[in-house]
């Protein structure tokens, strides 16, 4: 079935932006006045050249923040450290869980086999003209195998994730400290990869008019220094538009 076209409105969406007391605000930021307009930001999904340029960054970003938990002397690692020495047992496991779960997925998916999916020619007496029957048939076998190959990753992941548990459970707590220091990286730099990758995101995909001509932020450090209440409201808003976008996809 092709593309309608209600569905491109999926790919557009606004948000009216709100105070921390859900008050609708102006220019100013103040609370809306009898006779003003709120404001509003108008979103859209970005293009692939900006998707290109937003992970780089967001790659950047994570570098360098891991680059930084590697000193020692640094403000990063002083303030990183800190949690985790006077963390408890259970703080400590749920921490390098964290750190060395985040990537389960991905690993599973690229340990794990895709079975080849099968062709409309073994259902279909004649594959270019196949009777309803036979599509039917076809992709039900199509659907099969999707549903092998994901259990088997959610399995592979369940394996893993039993196996990590156990390890952890055996370590001391000068064990786990230890561990923790050395997984703190981990965890922080892919926490600086997806806000950087947020705030990109939502600067890129932004406007102030529905035509989408008239970019809400001059550039994307101009997002950054908004208030951290818009920020999140633009990067809330934009992420719900891109999964329903992705749902569209799909």
């Amino acid at each position: 079935m092709g593309l309608k076209i209600a569905d491109l409105l999926k790919w557009r969406d606004s948000v009216t932006l709100k105070n921390d007391d859900g008050e609708e605000i102006n220019e100013q930021g103040l609370p809306l006045q009898q006779g003003e307009e709120p404001i509003t930001v108008y979103l859209r999904i970005i293009g692939d050249d900006d998707l290109a340029v937003s992970y780089r960054m967001a790659r950047v970003a994570s570098q360098r923040k891991r680059e930084s938990l590697t000193k020692q002397d640094s403000l990063d690692w002083e303030e990183a450290s800190k949690p985790i020495v006077e963390a408890n047992r259970e703080q400590l496991i749920a921490l390098i869980n964290q750190a060395r779960t985040s990537n389960l997925e991905p690993e599973a998916r690229s340990g794990v086999t895709r079975p080849e999916l099968p062709e409309i020619e073994e259902f279909a007496v004649d594959p270019d003209a196949a009777s309803l029957a036979e599509q039917e048939a076809y992709q039900s076998a199509v659907e099969k195998v999707d549903e092998d190959y994901e259990k088997a990753v959610r399995e592979y992941i369940e394996v893993r994730e039993a196996v990590i548990k156990d390890e952890l459970s055996n370590l001391s707590d000068d064990e786990l400290k230890a561990l923790a220091l050395d997984e703190i990286g981990t965890i922080l730099a892919m926490g600086e990869f997806y806000a950087e990758l947020f705030d990109q995101k939502a600067a890129r995909g932004s406007y102030l008019d529905k035509t989408y001509k008239i970019r809400a932020f001059d550039n994307v450090e101009d997002f950054k220094s908004a208030t951290s209440g818009i920020k999140q409201q633009i990067i809330e808003a934009y992420l719900a538009l891109e999964q329903r976008a992705d749902g569209l996809k799909n």
